[in-house]
């Protein structure tokens, strides 16, 4: 839900059938203010590298 909600492109890997299924179930989940706050608390945006 939170990759979702991002204005991105994420590669998402699997490494598991069981991450599969966490994919698919996460699809039109939304996140509570709270869980979103949580999940930002240290997060760092990394410098764009490279050719945009």
């Amino acid at each position: 839900a939170w990759i979702n909600k991002r204005v991105t492109s994420p590669i998402i890997g699997f490494s598991s059938v069981e991450r599969i299924d966490q994919a698919i179930t996460a699809d039109g989940k939304v996140l509570t203010e709270e869980e979103e706050k949580y999940l930002e608390e240290l997060y760092q945006p990394k410098a764009i590298a490279g050719h945009i």
